[in-house]
């Protein structure tokens, strides 16, 4: 069984709703904490909160930061459909931020066993790491979605951006995390999540036949949203399944100094590089296995 605890700024991009079903959904996995990030970041707790409750999970959450290092909020709030399905929960949390604390005392109950897998900002994560610098090599594990790292045919810069939003939301943490991690963190950026998509309405179609708890993810789709990217689920499957993708060693830095390159990601390959790059993966096999998890018939 691997243990992880989740830092996520669900209530935005459909995809982290997507990503904790599927955790939940699997047997090999536990989840002992899920910890949020982000504007509203109570309503975001309370979202996830009730996302576990419809998949029969009792998981603590905890409220994490609003504010970027910097003091900004890049997305203050959830969207329509995702505020909605929050509200029903009657469970209700206040701003007060116990995430930290949370995690530095799971994790030094817990040394080597816990993976900590971040697919936000990742404010939460460098205040962590700053607060408590001996935190990083304690874990067994960390995964982050974020960051861009190549240019291919599946991720056009005018769409896509030449920075990952994960990364833009607070630049300066995600420069302290990178430069904080222990060995053996393994990454994947934009460039390789955005390489699969599905109709939404095909999707939603599917996921309302499938009990309570697939009628409620399907609810967290907006109806503006016209094809579902998977992108933090993604990355969970690459750390499942590592033999499934290829993986590059290195080393990731972020550009804050020079403004016409801030926020950018930066892998240089080295074989004593702490990074493990997802450099290729199979989005057949990803989704085949996303299914199968999931109990969705398409």
């Amino acid at each position: 069984m691997r243990r992880i605890i989740l830092d996520t700024d669900i209530g935005n991009d459909i995809d982290d709703v997507f990503t904790l079903a599927y955790l939940l959904s699997r047997k090999d996995v536990e989840i002992l904490g899920i910890t949020t990030v982000g504007g509203a970041p109570e309503m975001r707790a309370r979202l996830a909160d009730k996302i576990c409750s419809v998949y029969g999970k009792s998981i603590p959450v905890f409220v994490g930061f609003e504010q970027s290092l910097s003091g900004e909020i890049r997305q203050p709030r959830l969207t329509k459909a995702q505020t909605a399905v929050a509200l029903s929960n009657e469970k209700e949390f206040s701003k007060e931020n116990t995430a930290i604390h949370f995690i530095k005392t799971a994790v030094e109950e817990n040394p080597g066993e816990i993976t900590l897998v971040c697919i936000g900002q990742l404010t939460n994560i460098a205040a962590l790491f700053t607060e408590y610098p001996h935190i990083p090599k304690l874990l067994g594990g960390t995964v982050i979605m974020g960051g861009r790292y190549a240019e291919n045919g599946f991720c056009d810069i005018e769409k896509w951006g030449k920075t990952e939003w994960n990364i833009l939301c607070d630049i300066k943490a995600a420069k302290t995390v990178f430069e904080c991690c222990a060995d053996n963190c393994l990454v994947i950026g934009v460039e390789q999540t955005c390489r699969f998509a599905y109709p939404a309405p095909l999707l939603k179609d599917s996921l309302i036949g499938n009990g309570k708890a697939g009628r409620t993810v399907a609810d967290c789709i907006s109806t503006t949203v016209k094809e579902v990217y998977f992108h933090d689920a993604i990355a969970v499957y690459a750390w499942l399944f590592p033999n499934e993708v290829t993986l590059s060693r290195g080393d990731i830095s972020v550009e804050m100094s020079d403004e016409n390159k801030c926020a950018e990601t930066v892998f240089s390959p080295s074989e004593n590089g702490k990074y493990l790059l997802i450099s290729d993966y199979s989005p057949e096999k990803f989704f085949t296995d996303y299914k199968n998890t999931m109990g969705i018939k398409l």
